[in-house]
């Protein structure tokens, strides 16, 4: 079995850096999966599994750990029915273009909120430099195999590509969703 957690096996609607005892949940996710492998020292779930002896590599990205809050905001943990909240106030937001004024409701700048977090960047760019090296810092599954993958698959619990507002995406988190597009 393999996978990474999403809002609700994390803990709440859309939730994200803010969710309390990260911690906690992330060794009850992986105990209760019987998952044995590297996330145990990191602060999130990201991962590597090699198949076909390390020919096919899936990237298993963490949307959550270090996710900041959204540009539209979601209030959707704090209410019953929550979702239906988030969807319409994703919605509204985004079809009265009120995402451009998010400065009075957010005090950062919304374009560059964070989804990542540099140690998990610093990893995924590492894996796909194509390095056949393995080290103590990678707490990879398996070892690597002496030729790089053929072919490397990057998981997201949250959609990549999507301009849809209404559903929780990497379009949400511009400045990130520019930087995998770059990588790739």
């Amino acid at each position: 079995v393999g996978g990474v957690w999403d809002d609700h096996d994390y803990g709440g609607n859309d939730m994200g850096a803010n969710m309390p005892n990260k911690k906690e949940r992330q060794t009850i996710y992986r105990d209760f999966l019987s998952l044995d492998h590297p996330t145990a020292n990191r602060d999130g779930m990201y991962h590597r599994i090699d198949f076909e002896n390390g020919k096919i590599r899936f990237l298993v990205l963490d949307t959550r750990w270090h996710r900041e809050d959204h540009c539209i905001p979601s209030f959707a943990h704090a209410i019953p029915k929550g979702n239906a909240v988030a969807c319409l106030t994703r919605w509204l937001t985004s079809g009265l273009l009120l995402h451009r004024y998010s400065y009075l409701w957010n005090k950062k700048d919304c374009g560059t909120a964070k989804l990542l977090g540099e140690d998990q960047w610093t990893w995924l760019e590492k894996e796909l430099s194509l390095s056949s090296e393995s080290d103590s810092e990678s707490f990879e599954e398996e070892e690597s195999s002496l030729e790089p993958p053929e072919l490397f698959i990057i998981l997201s619990s949250i959609q990549v590509w999507s301009t849809n507002p209404v559903m929780e995406s990497w379009g949400q988190f511009p400045q990130e969703q520019e930087r995998l597009y770059n990588l790739l």
